[in-house]
């Protein structure tokens, strides 16, 4: 029932009553709901591992950089239990151990490789800037099949359905 509808003093006081009420919980409420943002909420969290380990920095070249003058090296990277698996635009595809970062294997690209790599079931897949795209066998870093796109593949290959799906510039 509308408060303004009743007549009675005390019919009016306890609607108003309610709607200050109202007002107060909604109040409350947006409070409590954002008091917690600017709190460090992971202090007492015990955390069975650190949600980050430590990186390490990998120079694709050999040498010392200049900057400006040199080219930036792009490309993308993925890891599993034991491989770090780097791709670089004057290396093509390398992969490291993770637990001491020696190399396992390199695969050679003309061109390099500047998009992101897919790790699936033992498989990398990966397109290059020399218009191919390219399985590997992920543990030894042998060539399973390729494929001539004819055109640099920039885009990180994706696998729906049994089939792998790539984009290309045209």
């Amino acid at each position: 029932m509308d408060c303004s509808a009743r007549t009675d003093c005390s019919a009016r006081m306890d609607c108003s009553f309610r709607m200050c009420l109202r007002i107060v919980l909604t109040a409350l409420i947006v409070l409590l709901s954002t008091a917690c943002g600017g709190r460090n909420l992971y202090k007492k969290a015990k955390l069975k591992a650190p949600p980050f380990e430590r990186g390490y920095a990998y120079n694709t070249r050999d040498g010392i950089l200049d900057a400006g003058v040199e080219p930036v090296d792009y490309g993308g990277a993925t890891v599993n239990q034991e491989v770090i698996y780097l791709a670089s635009e004057s290396r093509g595809i390398e992969a490291l151990y993770r637990h001491g970062f020696q190399r396992k294997w390199v695969f050679p690209v003309k061109n390099g490789v500047s998009g992101e790599l897919l790790l699936e079931k033992e498989v990398l897949y990966f397109g290059a800037n020399d218009g191919n795209v390219y399985a590997l066998d992920a543990q030894l870093g042998k060539l399973i099949w390729s494929y001539a796109a004819k055109t640099p593949i920039l885009a990180k290959p994706t696998v729906s359905n049994h089939r792998l799906y790539v984009e290309a510039i045209s």
